[in-house]
């Protein structure tokens, strides 16, 4: 095998984009959630591409316990795709880190504006965001194909305002955590993400289908007497919030209900993100 490319996804908008690009490259393709178990992860892959999406402006908890598990990336061309509504934050800083605990270094950096999955963003075109990621997909798996060190950001000026500001949110960040938890300031904020599934509530419409059991890609929810109870291991992905067939969940923090999932993916396709072998791409496909 030799292209990989590994996802997290909880709405489908990181999917598509790894989708997109293993398709393109001729890679295989594994949902990062399928890895969550394992101790150790055992890389074959001469290329790994890492997708994501950007939460509470850092990198997803199980996306960092992946990565941590690497094993033999040390000489691997590693690129990073990080999805986004508003930036990247400080998920590639995050990502270097853990890369770097684990032998390997990120040769590639792409940060993809993708629709707003958390709240209704004002005057934003999904449709346009999308057309605009499938313009730049070409240029972006030929520069990967050709392991090429190169970073790119969709909107840099948005991108370069931000880097500044990202040290002043990230305390307002936390601050919401604890106060929506019942938190401390001595937890992590990978121990309060984890508890923030305590802002999910249902409401008359749930009738007990599990669906959202079913989507999680953390296996956070338990069915109990019909109803969905979560465990505290979130990621805050939304996942059950947006594919429940009902719009039965809600986000009380929100100020307004807000639903999103990526046209083109499906609930199945979001089952299969848990599990690994039913995905893999042909390998013969004719790279760029």
């Amino acid at each position: 095998m030799e292209r990989a490319v590994y996802y997290f996804t909880g709405t489908g908008n990181s999917l598509v984009v790894a989708r997109d690009i293993a398709d393109r490259i001729g890679a295989s393709l594994f949902p990062i959630a399928s890895f969550k178990d394992e101790k150790d992860i055992s890389v074959e892959a001469e290329s790994i591409g890492i997708v994501f999406p950007v939460y509470f402006m850092g990198l997803p908890n199980i996306v960092k316990s992946f990565c941590s598990k690497l094993g033999g990336i040390g000489d691997k061309y590693i690129f990073a795709v990080c999805t986004y509504g508003g930036g990247k934050g400080d998920s590639i800083k995050e990502l270097r880190s853990v890369l770097s605990s684990a032998g390997g270094r990120l040769s590639a950096v792409i940060g993809v504006h993708m629709p707003q999955n958390s709240f209704k963003k004002p005057g934003e075109n999904s449709t346009r965001v999308l057309k605009k990621w499938k313009a730049l997909s070409l240029d972006i798996a030929d520069r990967i194909s050709q392991k090429k060190e190169f970073y790119f950001v969709s909107n840099r000026l948005i991108d370069l305002v931000q880097i500044p500001l990202t040290p002043l949110l990230r305390p307002a960040y936390m601050k919401y955590m604890i106060e929506e938890t019942g938190g401390s300031k001595e937890q992590s904020r990978e121990e309060l993400i984890g508890r923030i599934d305590m802002v999910f509530e249902t409401n008359q419409s749930c009738n007990g289908c599990g669906s959202c059991a079913r989507v999680c890609p953390v296996d956070n929810i338990e069915m109990i007497s019909g109803r969905p109870v979560w465990l505290h291991k979130c990621e805050k992905c939304h996942a059950c919030l947006n594919w429940c067939p009902n719009r039965a969940i809600y986000d009380r923090t929100g100020r307004e209900q807000f639903f999103y999932r990526n046209p083109q993916v499906t609930f199945d396709d979001m089952l299969k993100q848990k599990q690994r072998n039913m995905i893999q791409r042909n390998n013969n496909q004719t790279a760029m």
